[in-house]
């Protein structure tokens, strides 16, 4: 009976000191006795042997676990990280959507393209009237610039150059010239003179809706768009 006591003493007490001493110690080495820099909470020494391995999951394990996120998504899972074995990409989770942190599949020789500038192009203007109907013009961005730049029906024509050793027309990894759809890209207006056009809308599919502000706009006006490529 008294080897027992004993014995939940000393229990207790070592649990004790295990419980103050991670409390007290916020900061851990794995893989070394080296004290952790006042700046870390986590340290790993491997002498250059081993690396860290994310946990691997494909696309439809990744959003699975999204899905137990719930009210937490934009708390407590920010900066989760993940390596999803379908896009060959170590990914953040940034509250709204993962983000690549790297190239991702790098097998087309433009996947590190992430974005690009459309080219020169005018806006569709029409004479401006006494009719606020006629202020409003649309244009789409991918059908009618980009598809005749960097599109399919550029594949074949004879109208471009090329360096060494490029491909053309860039497309976005795992999609064909003639399969690349206006939902693979995003569209950012980086530039625009206000006192030319008022944007009213750009839909996900890259169709731009602005109202012309004067009658002809001058030479040297001009709006500057980027394509980001999805991940």
């Amino acid at each position: 009976m008294k080897k027992e006591k004993l014995f939940v003493q000393f229990f207790l007490s070592t649990m004790i000191m295990l419980l103050a001493t991670t409390g007290a110690s916020a900061q851990v080495t794995i893989g070394s006795g080296k004290v952790p820099e006042s700046f870390s909470v986590l340290e790993l020494i491997s002498e250059q042997k081993r690396g860290f391995r994310l946990p691997q999951m494909n696309s439809a394990e990744r959003d699975a676990m999204q899905a137990t996120f719930e009210n937490r998504a934009t708390t407590e899972a920010m900066g989760l990280m993940i390596y999803n074995t379908d896009t060959s990409c170590a990914e953040i989770w940034t509250g709204t959507e993962w983000i690549c942190t790297g190239d991702g599949d790098n097998t087309n020789p433009n996947s590190n393209a992430e974005t690009f500038w459309l080219p020169s192009f005018s806006l569709p203007w029409s004479t401006v009237t006494n009719d606020p109907a006629t202020e409003i013009e649309t244009v789409d961005l991918f059908t009618d610039i980009y598809q005749p730049a960097f599109g399919a029906t550029m594949h074949s024509a004879p109208t471009y150059f090329t360096s060494a050793g490029a491909d053309f027309p860039v497309v976005v990894p795992g999609h064909e010239p003639n399969t690349t759809v206006a939902t693979d890209f995003y569209y950012v207006i980086t530039k625009y003179d206000p006192e030319i056009i008022e944007i009213q809308s750009l839909t996900e599919t890259g169709v731009l809706t602005y109202k012309k502000l004067v009658p002809v706009p001058p030479y040297n006006a001009f709006i500057k768009i980027l394509l980001v490529r999805k991940i």
